[in-house]
């Protein structure tokens, strides 16, 4: 296990990598494609990658994953989100897992709500060809919140039948 000042740096490198990959990203997007409404074409705008994976630039003002377009009540959730985040925290063990899963959550966020601040909504770019467009805000806040889910989830049910001691999230 990790002394809780290692936890708080090792959680703010990571806070700031995902911070800095997102808003990195968004500005190479924001420059060099165009932006595509509701009104584009078939797939005027798309840049094939591999396979189904594409690059397609929409301004999403709704929620996480493009849901819910237009409701400022998205960025209220996204700052008690923020402020949740240290109180689950503490049900966590300090461990590098747990350290993820807050940093990336926490990055995620921040990169999000910047956008929505600063642009009024954030700049979605990764499409797979099916479902919503997304950007590397909502990758990082979901996988910190599946890490975060697995680690509540040990916490509350920790296994005690030898075959099973070990953790569902690798150890430190």
């Amino acid at each position: 296990m990790w002394k809780a000042s290692d936890l708080a740096a090792k959680t703010a490198v990571i806070i700031g990598v995902a911070l800095a990959a997102d808003q990195l990203t968004k500005v190479l997007v924001r420059q060099r494609l165009p932006l595509c409404s509701d009104s584009c074409p078939g797939t005027w705008g798309r840049i094939e990658v591999a396979g189904n994976l594409g690059l397609l630039r929409v301004e999403n003002s709704g929620s996480a994953f493009g849901f819910h377009q237009g409701l400022w009540i998205w960025i209220l959730v996204a700052v008690l989100g923020l402020l949740a985040i240290p109180v689950y925290a503490r049900h966590m063990k300090t461990t590098w897992a747990a350290a993820w899963a807050v940093g990336l959550q926490t990055g995620g966020a921040l990169g999000n709500l910047s956008d929505r601040f600063i642009y009024g909504g954030a700049t979605d770019f990764i499409n797979l060809g099916w479902g919503p467009i997304f950007n590397i805000a909502d990758v990082a806040v979901l996988a910190g919140a599946i890490i975060a889910t697995l680690l509540l989830y040990q916490s509350l049910f920790p296994t005690s039948h030898p075959s099973r001691s070990r953790n569902i999230v690798a150890h430190s």
